[in-house]
């Protein structure tokens, strides 16, 4: 295999290994591959510095285009061999044999989709770093989300993981105040009732034929009434 080809299988999670003549002597082969670190080019006089950002970005570019190409190759395969018929399983052993791992495939293969559906916005996805453009392209992503990172507001996965978990929590916070307003209306309807049963219950009361134990009653159900005001005027809203 080329260099580029052993490199972009290490990427897919290939592991690559070299024998020599004797079998039982295998050596591990290194690989470098190629990741978008911060390099500063800033200490650089501006001709140096312009000269290797264009040659990183003609690196990143190759690769960037060798995704969305793998990802097509991936898909289409995927589309020929789908449905219950006399292929099942042969698209998992076919991508298995050459070293691809499955959560690679089916990432690339949803990257793939993901520029489909947005030929208007494929050069900002192929941009994109690999880990956020494979996060977009995921169903569980919020519509929201992918539109941010689309619209070049959001450009690393660390940006994305943060925003992710503060729409999170936000979400939950929401779902909790709406439990406590509904528990909240109900405490008042029970209120209601309770104040409402007892009223009637008074007006069917001749009070001067009330005896002491059923005049103690009718003080405590005053008294309950009352915290139930108390309480409607403490958490109204």
């Amino acid at each position: 295999m080329s260099d580029n080809l052993e490199t972009l299988m290490f990427l897919m999670g290939k592991k690559l290994e070299t024998s020599s003549n004797n079998s039982e002597n295998i050596e591990k082969k290194e690989i470098i591959s190629i990741e978008k670190k911060d390099f500063d080019y800033n200490k650089l006089d501006k001709d140096i510095s312009d000269f290797l950002k264009k040659k990183q970005y003609e690196i990143f570019n190759i690769f960037n285009n060798t995704y969305t190409k793998i990802g097509k190759i991936l898909k289409d395969a995927q589309d020929k061999l789908k449905g219950n018929n006399q292929y099942n399983g042969l698209f998992y052993q076919w991508f298995k044999s050459m070293g691809f791992k499955k959560d690679k495939v089916y990432a690339l293969i949803s990257r793939y989709n993901l520029l489909v559906e947005n030929s208007d916005k494929q050069l900002t996805i192929e941009k994109l770093p690999l880990s956020l453009s494979y996060e977009i392209s995921k169903k569980s992503c919020p519509s929201i989300l992918k539109t941010e990172v689309l619209n070049g507001k959001i450009n690393s996965l660390k940006e994305f993981k943060i925003v992710y978990k503060k729409s999170f929590d936000l979400k939950n916070t929401h779902k909790s105040l709406l439990k406590k307003n509904e528990k909240y209306e109900n405490d008042i309807k029970e209120a209601l009732d309770f104040i409402l049963k007892n009223i009637k219950e008074f007006k069917n009361i001749e009070f001067n034929k009330l005896r002491q134990e059923n005049l103690k009653l009718l003080f405590h159900s005053i008294l309950e009434i009352k915290k139930k005001i108390k309480y409607i005027k403490n958490n109204s809203i």
